[in-house]
């Protein structure tokens, strides 16, 4: 039976609860901001619902205001124009009407006369009854004599009340003045009245145009706060009129009030225009109005439930899913190890368990580990040498390692490892395996035989590529990547590929011997068999300069040695001349040197620095410090001048000499011992006895401050600088520069730009 008690239990409980609450307190969170969002926005859209009927609705009002003024400027309505020439002037009041799509009608009156003129002709005070406009007026309770006292007192521009909703006129009427001079209100020489018929409908259907809502009710109230027009839907005439004398009795200059009519909450909007004076007022029933937040509460309310429907179930499915399972192991472990500790929290279970038998596995992980590599190292060993009988034994021996040697060519690389600085160091082996292996091409296979304790790996390639270009460019990226991540300098020696296991042997003798040629260019190379001058015919062999060597040394001419070396060391680096050959050379003038009675102290084995040894020819980094150390060695015995008298002397200059040459391109560290005829050991021991640092070391310190005072004060770009101090291989100097300095020379200039 479980235990559901345990501490682990309740933390598991607690972090699910706590899972569940998190969405459902961010359900709570959303809702509410989104009802608080969504309540601002009905406000705000019905406002400025209202303020975009009071703009559209304001251009028309101002345009039948400005028509007194209109009237005023024709000189065809003047009074006397009126009265002496009524016809052009009954012709020009309809071509102001017809200007006008709001405007129905316009009729002036000359005050203090019976007469009056509209764009449908003229008429008596007599007819005034039987008028149309006069006639919606009388059938919605007004009377001739009110009429006629609006017309006589006017002084300004005054829209006609609605004083009884029952009963209101088919059209909207501006009495207004019209002045003989300047059209100015507080004047009271007006000598005429014009009466402006406006369509009362063409207004409601600008209200129309602006109705965010088919249930909204729209009123048009003059200054004084009295009903002009209305446009209302499903609205009582009690309702309106209600609102209209709460408007009228209310001193709260709010934008927005509220209303309870015959039940019914109202939220009213007032927008009072500064232009004209009227009001405009916007109304409608609450629950219309918040209708988007009543259906986005609904849902969100449904949201919420199925929120903790999935909570609860997500507890309770999580709790089975990852708890239960860890209950019944802590259970099973219990049931094999009844000693086993009770723990009640089952990681501590686990933990114990764990304990147990870590170091006994980690022990049997590292035998297994170092017999493999055993087993590895051996048949590697074996294919080298060419030990397998058959194509099934080679078969068996890889499905027995698990070594992927399924491909048809093989190509082997052999990798001596140089010391990167002037002092040798430890190197870790498993920091050069992952260097290698790192990002290989899957169309290759790598295995490694380690022979670091002799400075040299054995590399063996396989693929289904016959493509000797596709080895080489693996071969000189595993290079690179040993300097970049392990800091590890090296040459190396490539064989051919072959199309069979039994030919490994060979191409590995092929990349020993391309190694060999490291002689000849230098250190820090890659060979590969076309770089192998061997099967290539070669000129006569040198031994006429080195007869002439040998008769200088006779003679102790030191110009004629000196001639002879240079033209045996130019011959021994040329196209045409092998290895091989190469190599003798080397013997044969060390012979004829040791044969000379005056160089019986020059030894085989001696490591002095007055000495040359030719058993570690393969030790100089190319062929010109043999020859350097040579030409020293005859100077001093045949009593040449010496570039300096003595090793004091010769530190200074040796600062100096590399201060002033080392920005150069063609500055290298060997043609400096060549300069003051010494030895490179020599000039390397006195380098740094004088300095107290290598001279890699000093020549990388100057040319990196250079390149920083170069960042610090210019705007020359890293490859030009990379230029100017003498490099050559701009991503090499990057990596160097972040090493030194801890910055890329772009986040360098950046941080000290002067």
């Amino acid at each position: 039976m479980m235990k559901f008690k345990s501490s682990l239990f309740i933390q598991y409980l607690l972090i699910f609860s706590l899972i569940a609450i998190v969405p459902v307190v961010t359900t709570c969170s959303a809702l509410l901001f989104s009802h608080n969002t969504l309540t601002e926005e009905v406000i705000q859209s019905n406002q400025s619902s209202l303020e975009l009927i009071q703009q559209s609705l304001d251009i028309k009002v101002l345009e039948f205001i400005n028509i007194p003024s209109l009237i005023e400027q024709n000189p065809s309505l003047t009074k006397n124009s009126l009265q002496n020439n009524p016809g052009n002037a009954i012709s020009n009041i309809k071509e102001i009407t017809s200007a006008h799509n709001f405007i129905n009608n316009i009729i002036i009156n000359i005050r203090d006369s019976n007469y009056f003129y509209s764009s449908k002709g003229t008429f008596h005070t007599e007819d005034l009854p039987v008028q149309n406009f006069m006639s919606d007026l009388l059938q919605n309770g007004y009377s001739c004599a009110t009429v006629l006292s609006m017309i006589n007192s006017v002084t300004t521009p005054t829209f006609w009340p609605v004083d009884s909703l029952s009963n209101v006129p088919n059209e909207l009427y501006l009495f207004s003045p019209v002045y003989n001079t300047e059209f100015q209100y507080e004047s009271q020489n007006a000598s005429r009245v014009s009466i402006i018929l406006i369509n009362r409908e063409a207004i409601h259907d600008l209200f129309r145009a602006s109705q965010t809502n088919s249930e909204e009710s729209i009123l048009l109230l003059n200054a004084d706060k009295q009903l002009l027009t209305y446009l209302t839907s499903n609205v009582s005439t009690d309702t309106i009129q209600q609102i209209c004398d709460y408007i009228r009795s209310s001193t709260d200059t709010a934008e927005i009030l509220r209303l309870t009519v015959n039940g019914v909450e109202n939220i009213i909007f007032i927008s009072q225009s500064a232009q004209t004076g009227l009001y405009y007022v916007r109304f409608l029933p609450e629950h219309v109005a918040y209708q988007p937040i009543y259906q986005m509460r609904n849902i969100s309310f449904a949201i919420l439930a199925a929120v903790l429907v999935l909570s609860v179930f997500l507890v309770g499915y999580g709790m089975k899913r990852s708890y239960v399972p860890i209950r019944t192991l802590a259970d099973w472990i219990q049931s094999k190890q009844p000693t086993t500790l009770n723990a009640r929290n089952e990681l501590l279970l686990f933990k114990k368990v764990f304990d147990d038998t870590f170091e006994q596995n980690s022990n049997m992980s590292e035998l297994i580990s170092n017999s493999k590599y055993g087993l590895i190292d051996h048949f590697l060993k074996d294919l080298i040498c060419g030990n397998f009988s058959s194509e099934t034994e080679f078969a068996a021996a890889c499905r027995k390692l698990n070594i992927s040697f399924t491909k048809k060519y093989y190509a082997v690389a052999c990798v001596l490892v140089e010391s990167n600085s002037d002092e040798d160091s430890n190197i870790d082996f498993n920091l050069v395996l992952d260097a290698i292996r790192d990002e290989l091409p899957d169309n290759i296979s790598i295995q490694i035989k380690d022979l670091l304790f002799a400075g040299k790996l054995i590399i063996v390639l396989n693929s289904d590529s016959d493509d000797l270009a596709a080895y080489k460019n693996v071969i000189a990226t595993i290079k690179q990547r040993l300097l970049d991540q392990a800091d590890i300098l090296t040459s190396i020696g490539m064989g051919s590929y072959y199309g069979s296991y039994e030919y490994v042997g060979k191409s590995y003798l092929e990349a020993t011997n391309a190694l060999d040629y490291r002689l000849i260019y230098g250190k820090d190379c890659l060979i590969t068999q076309e770089m192998c001058n061997i099967d290539k015919n070669e000129l006569i062999y040198p031994t006429e300069d080195i007869s002439l060597l040998a008769s200088a040394l006779l003679s102790k001419d030191a110009e004629a040695a000196s001639e002879a070396i240079y033209r045996l060391n130019a011959y021994a680096k040329s196209p045409h001349c092998t290895l091989h050959s190469a190599k003798y050379i080397c013997y044969d003038t060390f012979s004829v040197l040791k044969k000379m009675p005056a160089f019986m102290n020059v030894g085989y084995s001696n490591s002095s620095s007055d000495n040359l040894d030719i058993t570690k020819l393969t030790d100089y980094d190319n062929i010109d410090e043999f020859f350097t150390a040579l030409q020293r060695i005859i100077q001093n015995a045949i009593g040449a001048p010496k570039a300096v008298t003595s090793e004091s002397d010769l530190g200074p200059q040796l600062v100096e000499y590399i201060e002033q040459h080392c920005f150069s391109y063609n500055f290298q560290i060997s043609t400096i011992a060549e300069h003051f005829s010494i030895s490179a050991p020599s000039m390397r021991k006195i380098f740094r006895e004088y300095t107290g640092i290598g001279i890699s070391d000093y020549v990388t310190n100057i040319k990196m401050e250079r390149a920083m005072q170069l960042l610090r004060e210019t705007d020359t770009n890293v490859q030009e600088i990379v230029t100017e101090i003498g490099n050559t291989d701009a991503s090499a100097f990057i990596r160097l520069f972040k090493k030194k300095t801890g910055m890329t020379p772009g986040q360098y200039r950046k941080a000290n730009r002067i």
